[in-house]
């Protein structure tokens, strides 16, 4: 996997949350993210990408299929990029997500609740960005740091 800064995929059927998420985006300097408005675009993305680093940005409520049916297609195509979960779910359903794609071996990196806050989001992204991206997610069964796996 290529190192350096990744390329940002954010999948979200909302208009509006894709445009914000764009703005934040460029607002911290990345210029170049790929916006999808369903998973098959997202997965088309993620196919053009493939061998780059890449931090993906998951909304869990979509119609057709959704982020946890998404999660699970990630592990299924052995997704090795970071991932951050962006949903305005309910704790339950965010938690559910959570423990599915930390029990898949995905590299869970955060979870940033809608309505988005600006400050939180520049901050998750700026973490999930670095060299070594830094976990911010709590493992919600015990509530202790998820810690990260030596390959990352």
């Amino acid at each position: 996997m290529e190192s350096g800064a990744p390329e940002i995929v954010a999948v979200d059927d909302d208009a509006f949350s894709l445009r914000m998420i764009e703005t934040l985006l460029r607002s911290d300097g990345h210029t170049r993210a790929h916006l999808c408005r369903t998973v098959a675009a997202a997965l088309d993305a993620l196919d053009a990408l493939l061998g780059r680093k890449i931090l993906l940005i998951c909304d869990l409520n979509m119609p057709e299929t959704d982020g946890v049916e998404f999660i699970r297609i990630l592990a299924t195509r052995r997704f090795e990029g970071e991932l951050i979960i962006c949903s305005g779910a309910n704790r339950i359903v965010r938690n559910g997500a959570v423990n599915l794609a930390q029990a898949y071996g995905l590299r869970l990196c955060g979870i940033v609740e809608k309505p988005i806050s600006p400050q939180l989001f520049i901050r998750q992204i700026r973490a999930s960005t670095q060299p070594e991206p830094v976990y911010l997610v709590q493992t919600p069964l015990t509530g202790l740091p998820k810690v990260p796996t030596p390959s990352c």
